[in-house]
């Protein structure tokens, strides 16, 4: 009945407190630096944006 009232160790509490301080530092910086720049996409240049062609392919068969 003891080790139940022992939840954690020291350590265990000392590693718990340092991923909380790291979630809410994480959470702050994204808060900062990244939610107040959303990029819009606009679909439509998407689909209207033509790849170039890779001669990738021909370049390997012709190593063979």
């Amino acid at each position: 009945m003891n080790n139940r009232a022992k939840r954690f160790s020291p350590l265990g509490k000392h590693l718990l407190l340092i991923i909380i301080i790291k979630v809410v530092i994480l959470y702050c910086l994204w808060f900062v630096l990244i939610k107040p720049y959303k990029v819009k996409v606009d679909i439509e240049q998407i689909y209207n944006v033509q790849p170039e062609v890779s001669n990738q392919k021909e370049l390997s068969d012709d190593r063979r």
